[in-house]
């Protein structure tokens, strides 16, 4: 919080920063005023973690590049990028009001509105993707509503730039869970019909304030997902048409070829929605005047409406006829009027349109057999998702590589199949796997590190004690053993019973040597001084508790491994407490006593 606090107040070039409007795990939002506009404006800096990597850096600025190529009133505006502190940031329009998330939460917004707000959504994405420009995070969270009930997508950091390198890792999730297509999910590559798939699950959150796809972990989400059907929205509301759902369910399709291929045709279908709850039952009267209704009408309007009800009621009949056919496996393909490429009919305008006609279908060939029909009449894939503990191993799918852990396996055909697991340093870990039909299994082992080694040689003999255990005792040749990977303890006796000890880490499959030779020497540097700094002479050191017969201040050799050291001289007490040390061959070391003068 105080990184926050501190941002307050601050002069970032002409913008005065106001208040924190929020945070996420890659940025922050700060409110500032526009000294040179006088305006209010939104500035968002890469959190601090994150503006020290290169690659961050990049994807923040490519962030500011796409958004700033967007034009659109349902698109926040792109001021000005630039770079405080050492953090870039981006200074963007200010938009009051809420977040459609917070919407949400405070009420239930009525069909109407619901239509509206996606149709100013879908505009403001048919604008991005005229651009090339992907959103990839399409949630609640990243529509805002101003104080007029404009819609404002925010948050492009995910965005997909035809024009530019991609900056992703490939095979990286990127998006929000329960939002995510599942080509997302898959960690496949995405186009326009990913964003096309997110707003479908908004569009069903907004009516049913419910997500499609629940779960209380990832892989419970990323399963619901790629295998569960949503909940038909009338189970959460009684006042939704049939073609409304049968919209939402085609943009919720999973197989993405039989998802709207653009965003256009979403859009026609949401203006058809919108106009029949508009126009009401007054809609199949063409060419009617609607000032008089409920009231008089012309001999020729009551024509209009008995045609109307003969179509309507032949519509209804085919369709009971169809559905029939279709529970006796004779389903045909209905025969619909040719669309143009934006979705639209070509059917003439005088044409008396039906009481509610079905979505348009621009973009895949018009079937007697809803798409959730079709898909309940083949096996659903399984899928699996394969961690490791250690994650980073690689995985082998019956001999295949299929990449590296985690990752979910999905689309596989219901079977017995051979898992093997392999990391460096670690013992391969084989299963085989049963998935059945639709199902969806985890997979999460933790791998064995393969044990290193270490050869011990003590010249010219001696004792070898690894972590405080007797490992050979009296041995002059080498000495190998085998260690978990981790830090070990090696302590090594020599024959005058001066020891050493070392600490070493040992990697898995690692081989390490250790050489001590006792019978070479160290150089050390002793003196000693009083507490006015003054240096003392004749002073005796003593090494490992006896005497050498050396005086400091000193410079001697004494043999490698662990010793104490301590000075006397009559008439002073030494303050502090003797000196110890792990001597190495060639070293050199200094040490420095203070004695005290005892009264007399």
């Amino acid at each position: 919080m105080a990184g926050f606090l501190s941002m307050i107040n601050q002069a970032v070039a002409q913008y005065k920063i106001l208040a924190r409007l929020g945070e996420s795990e890659l940025s922050e939002v700060y409110l500032a005023e526009d000294a040179y506009l006088s305006r209010q404006v939104a500035i968002k800096f890469l959190a601090y973690p994150y503006a020290a990597s290169a690659d961050f850096r990049e994807r923040f600025k490519q962030e500011a590049q796409a958004a700033a190529l967007i034009n659109h009133p349902n698109s926040v505006t792109i001021y000005e990028v630039g770079e405080f502190a050492g953090r870039p940031y981006i200074v963007m329009e200010y938009v009051g009001g809420e977040s459609l998330s917070r919407l949400l939460a405070r009420r239930e917004p009525a069909i109407h509105e619901v239509i509206d707000i996606a149709l100013q959504i879908g505009e403001g994405l048919r604008s991005a993707h005229s651009q090339g420009i992907w959103h990839r995070d399409i949630k609640p969270d990243n529509i805002l509503l101003d104080s007029e009930g404009r819609v404002k997508i925010v948050d492009f950091g995910l965005a997909k730039l035809r024009k530019v390198n991609r900056l992703t890792l490939q095979g990286t999730v990127m998006g929000t869970p329960p939002y995510m297509s599942p080509e997302q999910v898959l960690g496949e590559d995405v186009d326009q019909r990913a964003d096309i798939f997110s707003l479908g699950v908004v569009l069903y959150e907004m009516i049913a304030r419910q997500k499609p796809f629940k779960g209380e972990t990832w892989e419970a989400i990323s399963y619901a997902i790629l295998h569960r059907e949503p909940e038909p929205l009338a189970r959460y509301r009684n006042n939704v048409s049939a073609n409304l759902q049968r919209l939402i369910d085609k943009a919720l399709d999973k197989n993405r070829a039989s998802r709207y291929q653009n965003i256009e045709s979403l859009l026609v279908d949401l203006k058809r929605e919108k106009k029949f709850l508009t126009d009401g039952p007054q809609a199949i009267i063409a060419g009617a005047d609607r000032k008089k209704w409920p009231g008089h009408f012309s001999k020729s309007t009551y024509g209009l409406i008995g045609i109307a009800a003969v179509v309507a009621g032949f519509f209804l009949t085919s369709k009971f006829s169809l559905l029939t056919n279709a529970s006796n496996g004779k389903a045909q393909p209905l025969v619909s009027a040719p669309r143009d490429s934006a979705g639209a009919s070509n059917e003439p305008s005088s044409e008396i349109p039906a009481l509610h006609p079905p979505p348009a279908e621009s973009d895949s060939p018009a079937t007697a057999v809803p798409a959730s029909v079709r898909r309940e009449t083949s096996p659903l894939p399984g899928s699996l998702f394969v961690d490791s503990q250690p994650g980073g191993a690689d995985i082998f799918l019956d001999h295949q590589l299929k990449g590296k852990t985690p990752q979910i396996l999905a689309n596989l055909p219901a079977g017995v199949y051979a898992i093997v697991l392999r990391k460096e340093g670690y013992q391969d870990s084989a299963v085989t796997v049963a998935i059945k039909s639709g199902e969806a299994k985890n997979l999460n082992p933790q791998l064995m590190a393969l044990p290193g080694r270490v050869r011990i040689l003590i010249a010219p003999t001696g004792t070898i004690l690894v972590d405080g255990a007797l490992h050979r005792e009296n041995t002059a040749d080498w000495h190998e053993t085998r260690l978990a990977p981790g830090t070990h303890q090696i302590k090594m006796i020599g024959p005058n019973g001066v020891h050493h000890e070392q600490t070493v880490a040992i990697l898995p499959n690692e081989t390490k040597e250790i050489k001590f030779d006792f019978t070479q020497t160290a150089t050390l540097t002793v003196t000693a001084k009083d507490e006015m700094n003054a240096v003392l002479h004749n002073v005796a050191i003593y090494l490992d508790g006896k005497a050498t017969g050396k005086t400091a201040p000193r410079q001697f050799s004494v043999p490698v491994g662990y010793h104490t050291v301590t000075v006397r001289l009559d008439g002073f007490t030494l303050i502090g407490n003797e000196q110890s040390l792990d001597l190495e061959a060639g070293q050199t070391k200094i040490l420095s006593f203070i004695l005290r003068k005892m009264p007399e």
